[in-house]
């Protein structure tokens, strides 16, 4: 019942900030729920209609039934409005769980948001991961509308300040820095 809740209110949020044109959607993991606040204010300051769906420790892989299939969930709320940005944090779970499936994960992604004028993808910012980057440059290279964000090397710069003690999740600094990371890589690409 709760999913369902969240998804209905996510909707009608989405719906309002596809009246604009400047409208974005975020969807992610944990990192991506840390930074939520920020992301949104960052992104109002720079002329964004912004929407934020998180769910930690998910995947773009999923493997268990429960897990949640965020292409599906792209898919539903994209009913009720298109957004003019997506940007995608998912990926740092998948590379902890060594996962399988990253380009099936990234291909589907990209075909439910087929009605997006441009996706950015954050990269992981804490976890060093081969597997995903090949795999996100590759995904660059197939899909024209498709802008990896490189969160891993913007952050390998200052890791003791922005990423916390567990080697994942982000400090304070870190969330901050990470939303004016992302408001800066949207806001400069489109403008």
């Amino acid at each position: 019942m709760r999913r369902w809740t969240v998804l209905a209110v996510a909707s009608v949020l989405l719906v309002a900030a596809c009246d604009d044109k400047q409208s974005v959607h975020v969807v992610g993991d944990s990192i991506t729920g840390q930074s939520r606040t920020e992301l949104i204010v960052q992104l109002h300051e720079r002329g964004w209609d912004t929407t934020v769906d998180y769910v930690g420790g998910t995947r773009m892989a999923p493997v268990q039934p429960f897990e949640v299939v965020w292409w599906l969930r792209i898919q539903k709320l994209f009913r009720y409005g298109v957004p003019k940005v997506l940007v995608v944090g998912l990926g740092t779970n998948d590379c902890l769980a060594q996962s399988q499936g990253m380009r099936s994960g990234i291909n589907k992604m990209m075909q439910a948001a087929e009605r997006v004028d441009r996706v950015y993808w954050v990269n992981s910012p804490s976890v060093n991961c081969d597997d995903l980057e090949a795999e996100l440059r590759a995904a660059d290279r197939r899909f024209p509308d498709l802008t990896v964000l490189d969160a891993a090397s913007h952050f390998a710069s200052n890791r003791a300040e922005w990423i916390a003690g567990d080697g994942i999740h982000l400090t304070p600094r870190g969330i901050d820095e990470m939303a004016r990371f992302v408001a800066r890589g949207i806001t400069d690409a489109e403008n």
